[in-house]
């Protein structure tokens, strides 16, 4: 058991808490890092109570402390530990990439097959990855809506799911490959790029960017399980966060592209749930429509 200093016994009075579970948060890096206002000290203590503890992961807890805008002293250190820099841990082999995506492809479609009460046809031939991945990115707008979508509405469908894969793999967005042997190959490319970023990223971010990056990480998570995709719990989730930080901002660049195009014109007119309305708002930057529109060709593709 940590031994109280006279700091800690003075600020767990003021908290009400035991003068030790302070020492502890102390000791253990859970403390602002830098010098802050005793108001803000406060305010840090009482967020972080509820969060750390017996049973609760300390990484979970620094990660959640950070999406609410409070910097542990532990936070880089975390976030540091949740990333894999190997590449030869990437996707290697086609037979892989379908193991990994199919799960994940599925999950949306679930998603979608539980409003609609049947999911749109998902292709089971091999060498059809772009197909199955438009499959999926179609049920974003059935997820907000009970009517169906046809992938015919759409003028160019690849076009818009290659532009973010190939601003990860920093390649043009005709090089994309649509067979899983070329799928597989790229994957292994964006994992060596997104590894050159997220140590890039680390070795130039403040302590406020790793705050910043944590809310960004936060939201985009969030609007993925919009999608229907799953991470195993709480805690996985909270993991999760941290291991996408250094990359949030792309992907929330990404998936703002997606929803624009898919989701607001499907969901207006539409009663959205209004959790899931205010994250797609603030992630769109712009109000879910209010009144039905066609979206079909009146849309504009990225790049069309």
């Amino acid at each position: 058991m940590p031994r109280s200093t006279k700091a800690s016994v003075e600020l767990a009075n003021e908290l009400g808490f035991s003068p030790s579970r302070v020492q502890g948060w102390t000791e253990g890096g859970f403390m602002p890092a830098h010098d802050v206002s005793h108001k803000e000290l406060l305010a840090h203590c009482r967020t972080l109570d509820p969060l750390s503890g017996t049973g609760r992961d300390a990484d979970v807890a620094t990660i959640k402390m950070a999406a609410q805008g409070f910097h542990c002293a532990r936070l880089r250190e975390t976030l540091w530990g949740l990333q894999d820099f190997d590449p030869n841990h990437a996707i290697s082999d086609a037979n892989e990439l379908v193991e990994v995506a199919d799960p994940m492809l599925r999950a949306v479609l679930q998603r979608s097959a539980e409003r609609l009460g049947a999911p749109p046809e998902y292709p089971d031939e091999p060498g059809l990855a772009a197909a199955r991945a438009g499959a999926a990115v179609l049920a974003v707008a059935q997820v907000a809506v009970g009517d169906p979508v046809e992938p015919q509405d759409f003028e160019d469908l690849d076009q818009l799911l290659n532009e973010p894969v190939a601003r990860l793999a920093e390649i043009d967005p005709s090089e994309v490959p649509t067979d899983l042997e070329g799928a597989a190959a790229l994957t292994r490319r964006i994992a060596e790029v997104v590894i050159g970023s997220a140590q890039t990223w680390f070795d130039e971010a403040s302590d406020n960017d790793l705050v910043v990056g944590v809310k960004s990480a936060r939201r985009a998570v969030d609007t993925l399980k919009i999608l229907g995709l799953e991470f195993g719990g709480d805690e996985q989730e909270w993991m999760t966060v941290g291991q996408v930080t250094p990359l949030a901002e792309r992907m929330l660049t990404s998936l703002t592209r997606i929803y624009e195009t898919f989701y607001l014109p499907y969901a207006a007119g539409k009663v959205i749930p209004a959790g899931e309305r205010a994250l797609v708002e603030t992630l769109t930057g712009k109000p879910i429509p209010s009144e039905p529109v066609s979206p079909a060709r009146e849309l504009e593709v990225p790049g069309g």
